[in-house]
């Protein structure tokens, strides 16, 4: 699945996840199997103020870094400053949490916010490349630029540098 805000500011984007296109409360991947409780779980307002957003994408992430089956997190900053955070994904897909954790965090709903009348995203582009789930960042430059942009840059790069200690203690 990719998931993507474009670049004139227009709606979101969404991939081959048919039940993303019409509207941001869509269920995870399998609304009949079983539910992951954690903070992550279905939002009942379209979507959350930055602060929830970004604490909720901060502990799915440490979730999904501890899980056996994920290797990472890989951090990469490109030359243009953008940001991507990346889980490879080696297993055999029975470890429900895991699974549930991975379908979390590919899911371009997961890192929408509304805030102050303004709403974006906490990441412009999800998607799964072979075996890893690469997740880009919205830019810093356009993160200053959203409701309380200053400390939400500052955070979000601080969960990075979280992010990366991890992955190399892993």
């Amino acid at each position: 699945m990719s998931a993507r805000w474009p670049r004139d500011g227009g709606g979101f984007i969404t991939g081959i996840d048919a039940a993303n296109d019409a509207d941001f409360t869509s269920s995870l991947a399998n609304p009949s199997g079983p539910r992951w409780t954690g903070p992550m779980r279905l939002r009942g307002v379209y979507p959350a103020n930055i602060g929830e957003v970004l604490g909720a994408a901060e502990d799915l992430w440490l979730r999904m870094a501890n899980q056996p089956e994920v290797h990472g997190p890989v951090l990469g900053t490109a030359s243009t400053g953008e940001r991507r955070v990346i889980f490879r994904f080696d297993g055999n897909g029975r470890h429900p949490e895991c699974c549930q954790l991975l379908a979390a965090a590919s899911s371009g709903d997961s890192y929408l916010w509304s805030q102050d009348g303004s709403r974006g995203s906490l990441v412009c582009d999800v998607q799964w490349q072979g075996n890893s789930l690469v997740i880009d960042l919205t830019p810093a430059r356009q993160m200053r630029r959203w409701p309380e942009g200053e400390a939400v840059e500052w955070q979000v790069q601080a969960l990075l540098n979280r992010m990366q200690a991890i992955g190399r203690a892993l």
